[in-house]
């Protein structure tokens, strides 16, 4: 289990987008990130991250790194020290199978609950599906 993959998909801040920002669904002539609809945002929050496709999992890689402050950001966290977000999308997309019962919900929850502050990975309750999986392990 890559422990340090699942904190650091979690971890980053908001680059020009408001905290409420939702993951949007792909669809086949939209690949780029927009704000999604509620109905879009319920089809792909139920996803498992295992069975997304691989444009589905490079997208929400680089939304989620895009809210918590961009690819490869450190910050000093008391107590627990440095944290980091992934360093670039191949290495977040290698990690999302390392919890196969994590949701897209799970990931949108965790970072959004985190806002600017990835050291709140480790406080935040929305936070605590990650913190039960890699206690399994």
């Amino acid at each position: 289990m890559r422990i340090e993959a699942i904190a650091a998909i979690w971890v980053i801040e908001c680059l020009g987008c408001s905290s409420g920002t939702r993951m949007a669904v792909p669809s086949e002539s939209d690949s780029g990130l927009r704000e999604a609809s509620a109905s879009s945002v319920l089809r792909m929050r139920t996803s498992t991250l295992p069975s997304l496709t691989p444009a589905q999992g490079a997208q929400l890689c680089d939304w989620t790194n895009q809210q918590l402050g961009g690819y490869g950001r450190t910050v000093n966290c008391p107590v627990v020290g440095a944290r980091a977000t992934d360093v670039d999308q191949a290495y977040c997309i290698s990690g999302l199978t390392s919890c196969p019962g994590l949701t897209v919900g799970d990931v949108e929850d965790c970072t959004l609950a985190q806002g600017t502050d990835i050291c709140k990975y480790f406080t935040a309750t929305q936070c605590s599906p990650f913190w039960a999986c890699t206690l399994q392990e």
